[in-house]
């Protein structure tokens, strides 16, 4: 091959390793295949327009707002009242205090949450 075209296919390389180029980060990416294969009536839920997936992918959802979709939780899952206090109890213990204390409040990873529910009995 002429030196003129190894320079040009060497500059277009080198240029497509910039952000655009990159690999997306793995641990990212498994985040949100989970967020995605838990989706449905069944799981907790983000709340639209307010869930932003965080640099490592993970969305968070305030804790009030995971409490307020217990009962359609237990409903879909055909269960009782030992299972809606089960499902408190993971909330309290999934919940992290926000790290910016401007916001306030508590948090709680959307996909933990789920998993957690999933590995309930």
């Amino acid at each position: 091959m002429k030196m003129p075209v190894l320079c040009f296919l060497s500059v277009m390389m080198l240029a497509s390793c910039g952000k655009e180029g990159e690999l997306p980060d793995e641990k990212k990416v498994a985040m949100e295949r989970l967020v995605e294969s838990q989706s449905g009536p069944r799981y907790f839920q983000a709340v639209e327009g307010k869930a932003v997936p965080d640099e490592q992918g993970e969305v968070w959802i305030d804790v009030g707002e995971a409490r307020e979709q217990v009962e359609r939780i237990v409903r879909e899952r055909k269960g009782n009242q030992a299972m809606k206090e089960r499902i408190y109890k993971l909330i309290d213990e999934a919940a992290t205090p926000h790290p910016s204390r401007a916001v306030g409040g508590e948090r709680a990873s959307l996909a933990k949450l789920n998993v957690a529910l999933d590995a309930a009995p």
